[in-house]
Formats: C-alpha cells, structure tokens, sequence
C-alpha cells in the first residue's frame, strides 16, 4: 500500500508550487470581480501543468478536503459538478 507521501508526490511537480495560493484559493474579501481574474490566472498555469490530471484527480475523489479553490484547471463550481455526474454515472451503471 502507498503512503500518504507516495500518494500525493505529484504535488512537488505541480507548476503552481511556490506561487501565490491566493490565485489558486481567492480569499473571500476580494469581490467576485478579482476573484474571477484569480481563477482565469490560476487556470492558465494549470494549463502548462504536467500533473495537472493527476491534481484534478484528487480534487474529484477527496470532497472533504477539496471545497474550493482551482484544482487540475477547474474552478470548484466545475469540479462539483463533475462529482454529481460521476455519481449519477456510477448510479445508472448498476
């Protein structure tokens, strides 16, 4: 079984390590309008990501820990909507 660590090493190759996590997780106070601007920012970094799929992964699979913010270059409104079509998928396969 993988550790926690071997897990989430795609993390220390993720083209945002470093950069200003505001652009990534807007903080409240900014206005809809900044906030927009972050994610456009954010999802254009993640853009020339080569682990942004595995980044995206995790944003889908741990929704306590994923409740905002741009994971894999998806803005959290997009990636909750990704998790009730894979869940509505998983429900018709049956």
């Amino acid at each position: 079984m993988l550790t926690q660590m071997q897990q989430n090493k795609w993390r220390l190759e993720a083209e945002c390590v470093g950069m200003d996590s505001d652009l990534f997780f807007p903080p409240p106070y900014i206005g809809e309008e900044k906030k927009y601007e972050y994610e456009r920012i954010a999802i254009s970094i993640c853009s020339a990501c080569l682990v942004k799929d595995e980044c995206l992964a995790y944003a889908l699979s741990d929704p306590v820990m994923v409740t905002e913010g741009v994971w894999g270059g998806h803005t959290y409104k997009e990636i909750k909507s990704m998790r009730r079509r894979r869940k509505y998928v998983k429900k018709t396969d049956r």
